[in-house]
């Protein structure tokens, strides 16, 4: 399974850099972070599903991050969550969620239009 792309820090985590990391993607479009781990069927099955939803709308910037592989660089609270779904840094979905609320919520919530 090949991820969109890895929430790092270097040096290791802590809250001014992750801060620092999650605003540098969050200038135009919501920034969406799927936590996911190693050997987990349900987390490649949300990573379509997002990647999808991303594909048909272009509604946000998504991260996938495996926590198995980037442990250092997550904030502890985030590291048990899989699949989780942040969006902004606020936890919407944590196992399976369902594309069409999930793209409703995020439209209302911040008024993204398609950028296709």
């Amino acid at each position: 399974m090949s991820f969109v792309g890895y929430a790092t820090v270097p040096g290791g985590w802590n809250r001014l850099n992750y801060s620092r990391m999650m605003r540098e993607y969050t200038d135009e479009l919501p920034l969406v972070e799927l936590l996911v781990r190693n050997s987990c069927e349900l987390c490649e099955q949300v990573t379509v599903k997002l990647r999808v939803t991303q594909d048909q709308g272009q509604l946000y910037r998504l991260v996938v991050t495996n926590v198995d592989t980037t442990r250092n660089a997550l904030p502890p609270n985030r590291r048990h969550l899989t699949p989780g779904i942040w969006v902004n840094g606020e936890l919407w979905y944590t196992g399976d969620f369902d594309p069409q609320k999930f793209t409703d919520k995020l439209k209302k919530r911040y008024r993204v239009i398609n950028h296709q």
